[in-house]
């Protein structure tokens, strides 16, 4: 119909068809509509849309729609800008926001965070599927507040067994940035509660941490155990992470 074929010229990028689509859309008139048409068929919609010049709540609106509309057959292309919309605007996005998202759609708004190279910065009130989708791929910042959230419990510990224990997607996201996790832990905090798993922990480590943090100061292992200092300072001598050991 001509719906399909207006498509057709517009997924061809012709410089006149795209004067239109963005004339189109900038006239909010059926935009969302058209929007959810595109986007399953064009790996450029959301780089198109945030380039396209449009009034911020026309803009998010129209992401919106491309999100729900997405289509996991497709890999979109995701500039810097999409990148800085995706960050200053997520909150913004019902869909990452409110309580109603299914898993689906909950799955393509994550995927446009992976797509985008993004790291949400705050994982506080999102929608519980979003929550849920952005955990099991990792793209968050590992702050103390996501580590938390993401672990679903205000006071949970923040040692690496106890964080293993409850998510082992959260365990792998500390586990890929060690460095910003040692960062979030206060002085009553320890790396270890549990000496009986400070051996499978630093087996854990990525194999080059210890040269890639020699100069950073050690955290805590297992504050008090001597037995966790005697065997972590003797897993340092042959190469582990002097990082994670107690401090003297």
């Amino acid at each position: 119909d001509g719906l399909d074929a207006l498509i057709g010229r517009l997924l061809r990028a012709d410089e006149d068809e795209l004067e239109l689509l963005h004339a189109y859309l900038d006239s909010g008139a059926h935009a969302a509509g058209l929007v959810s048409a595109l986007a399953p068929r064009w790996d450029g919609i959301f780089s198109f849309i945030v380039d396209a010049g449009l009034e911020d709540g026309l803009a998010r609106q129209l992401i919106d729609a491309a999100i729900r509309a997405s289509s996991g057959y497709v890999t979109y292309t995701a500039n810097v800008q999409v990148r800085d919309f995706v960050v200053a605007s997520y909150r913004d996005l019902d869909v990452f926001m409110s309580a109603q998202t299914s898993v689906t759609n909950a799955e393509r708004a994550a995927a446009l965070v992976s797509s985008s190279d993004v790291l949400i910065p705050d994982l506080q009130g999102l929608a519980p599927t979003v929550l849920a989708a952005l955990v099991a791929a990792g793209d968050y910042a590992v702050t103390r507040d996501n580590l938390l959230v993401a672990l679903g419990e205000a006071g949970h510990s923040l040692s690496l067994d106890a964080i293993k224990a409850s998510s082992e997607e959260v365990y792998e996201r500390v586990l890929d940035d060690v460095t910003s996790y040692l960062a979030v832990l206060e002085s009553n905090d320890v790396t270890v509660t549990d000496d009986a798993s400070f051996v499978a922990v630093l087996e854990g480590m990525p194999a080059g941490l210890a040269l890639e943090q020699r100069t950073k100061p050690p955290q805590v292992f297992a504050k008090g155990s001597s037995l966790a200092a005697r065997l972590g300072f003797e897993r340092v001598e042959r190469g582990a992470a002097p990082e994670l050991v107690e401090r003297t």
